[in-house]
Parts: C-alpha cells; sequence; structure tokens
C-alpha cells in the first residue's frame, strides 16, 4: 500500500489517512482487518493493544503520533481504558484536535455520553460494520470516504 493514491478525477495525489486502533481482543482486531480487506477499504493503520501502549506512544516523540489522523479505542482495555486514553488525547495540545472514535460492547447510554462528554466524535457498540465506519468518517471533517474503481479510500482532506 502506498502513502498516496492518485485522484482519478484531478490526477492530483492524496494522503490516506493514518488511523490507529487500540483493541485488546485479538478477535475484534481480526474481524476489523477482515472488515477492511472484503470491503477493500484503504487507509495507512496501526494496531495497538493496550491503553498504557497507546499513551506511551502518543505522549512520545515518536514520528507517528504527528501522522495519525484518527484513533479508534476500545472503551474497555486492560491497565489505562479507553476513557483513559480519550482523556490523555484531549488533554494534550498537540494530540487535542485528532479525532477519536470509542468501540465498545457496551451499549449503555451512561457510557455513550461520558464518551461523548470527553470528546469523542462518537461511539460504536461492536463489532464495527463497513456501515457504521462511512458514517463515522463522514462526521470528521479533516478525512474524506471515497469510492474509488471498486476499492474504498479513505484521505486527509487538506
Amino acid at each position: 500500500m502506498t502513502a498516496s493514491q492518485p485522484n482519478f478525477s484531478t490526477g492530483s495525489k492524496r494522503k490516506l489517512a493514518d488511523i490507529l486502533f487500540v483493541e485488546d481482543s485479538f478477535a475484534d482486531v481480526a474481524l476489523i482487518k477482515a472488515l477492511l480487506k472484503i470491503n477493500k477499504i484503504n487507509f495507512s493503520f496501526h494496531f495497538l493493544h493496550d491503553g498504557d501502549e497507546a499513551i506511551n506512544l502518543l505522549g512520545s516523540d515518536d514520528p507517528i503520533v504527528k501522522k495519525i489522523d484518527l484513533i479508534f479505542v476500545d472503551f474497555n482495555l486492560p491497565k489505562s481504558n479507553g476513557f483513559e486514553v480519550l482523556s490523555f488525547v484531549k488533554s494534550h495540545e498537540y494530540l487535542r484536535d485528532t479525532p477519536v472514535i470509542i468501540l465498545s460492547g457496551s451499549d449503555e447510554p451512561k457510557d455513550m455520553q461520558k464518551a461523548i462528554n470527553l470528546g469523542a466524535v462518537t461511539y460504536i457498540v461492536k463489532p464495527l460494520s463497513d456501515g457504521q465506519l462511512e458514517k463515522s468518517i463522514d462526521q470528521i471533517p479533516t478525512l474524506e470516504y471515497v469510492q474509488e474503481d471498486e476499492q474504498t479510500f479513505i484521505y486527509v482532506v487538506s
């Protein structure tokens, strides 16, 4: 997969979105990867398996941190949970504008409201579907969900 894909309508280059998934369930990671492959959804993705890994990466000077365009974080993570990761992102100036989507097995309204109050773009009850992914991306003005030549790309809007 290349860092940018052609815009067939204009001939210009667009950057594929860099998306960080923080998910501890290997089964859910496998489902997410299968969803992306089956639906031919293209973007640069990174996986971490617990909240502490996410906070450590996001608090570091690793170059990937500046490239992340969207974070999907599981609500129920080991070590630091999804709300702690979300709070970390929203409390740091250099990360504050990075959109965060909470993924959870919980459909409790209080959990959904807490995520929104902490600054999440949206809250998705697992399992993640293609329709939920597209709907979530549509809520983020810095990203666009584009179908070209029987494939789907998630691009950064410049």
